[in-house]
């Protein structure tokens, strides 16, 4: 048993237990049974209590925050089953801190909801005894909490939604490549002069041998006159498919978009008005609080508006 442990031994446990290592394993080092670890724990945590409660009285803290620690007794959540021990399934501690002393006045363990957050807080309330500046996050069963064990004597700013604010930037830069682009050779006969002549000469030749007579000489005018059409429509189309290629840079200006982080959008609550004021960074789940108003440096504060 517990009681007949060598302090040396029982010191060994509990500095085991506080390190965070398993019951089993603390069985293994130091050879005391897993049973006898546990009742050993509960005597000192119960020791530890008492001590806690009779010191953490009339209290000056200045600035509080308070959290939730989850955890869960022999099962998680969703495993539960209704016909389980209603103790079963998650488990949190709710934590208050001093954010100066680091001190811990008050916790308490239980479910997530109201009846553990208003005996938690009403705990915490019944140890000071100046006016408290109080962050929590957005667990909804605060403000009840805090409206019934502290009323007006507590400077408070719950987080309830944080949204990061971007835009889009364009950047410009020079976008280069090369371009293959097609030239006509210009051609030394522009005016087609060889194709017409000897298109004419050829259908003149060709005319001629049609008919007699003056129908001759008619076909034989007719055919230079087609021929030399026919001849320079074709040395046209012949130097239009003369053509040459060249490579060539060709460069153009073109944006890269991206996105910048400019802020925060931060929903809170503060006394029964939900606001949401713009900041440059988190103020993570707690926004402090004097005399009514945010406490914020110039770089933080952007804008406030009522939601």
């Amino acid at each position: 048993m517990s009681n007949v442990l060598s302090t040396d031994k029982q010191i060994a446990v509990i500095g085991a237990l506080a390190e965070g290592s398993s019951i089993r394993s603390i069985e293994r080092i130091t050879g005391v049974h897993r049973d006898t670890i546990m009742r050993l724990g509960v005597k000192v945590g119960e020791g530890c209590t008492a001590m806690m409660d009779a010191k953490m009285r009339n209290l000056s803290c200045k600035r509080l925050e308070m959290d939730e620690i989850w955890g869960y007794i022999g099962k998680k959540q969703r495993h539960v089953a209704p016909s389980d021990d209603p103790s079963m399934g998650d488990a949190w501690t709710f934590c208050a801190i001093d954010t100066e002393t680091k001190l811990v006045p008050a916790f308490k363990v239980g479910k997530r909801d109201s009846e553990t957050a208003n005996a938690f807080v009403a705990d915490v309330a019944s140890r000071m005894r100046v006016r408290v500046q109080l962050s929590t996050d957005g667990l909804a069963a605060y403000a009840e909490a805090v409206e019934l064990a502290f009323g007006s004597e507590v400077d408070y700013a719950q987080v309830i939604k944080v949204t990061p604010l971007t835009k889009t930037i364009s950047t410009p830069r020079q976008s280069c490549h090369d371009e293959t682009v097609t030239h006509h050779v210009q051609p030394k006969d522009s005016n087609q002069v060889i194709g017409t002549v000897a298109g004419a000469v050829l259908g003149g030749v060709i005319g001629h041998q049609i008919g007699g007579g003056s129908g001759r000489d008619i076909a034989t005018v007719a055919g230079a006159a087609a021929g030399g059409y026919g001849g320079n429509r074709i040395e046209k189309h012949v130097q239009d498919q003369n053509t040459t290629t060249t490579t060539e840079p060709k460069c153009e200006t073109v944006y890269d978009k991206s996105e910048k982080q400019v802020g925060y959008s931060v929903r809170y609550r503060l006394g029964d008005q939900e606001r949401t004021i713009k900041m440059n960074r988190d103020p993570g789940d707690r926004i402090p609080v004097r005399d009514g108003q945010l406490v914020l440096d110039d770089s933080t504060e952007l804008h406030d508006k009522k939601s």
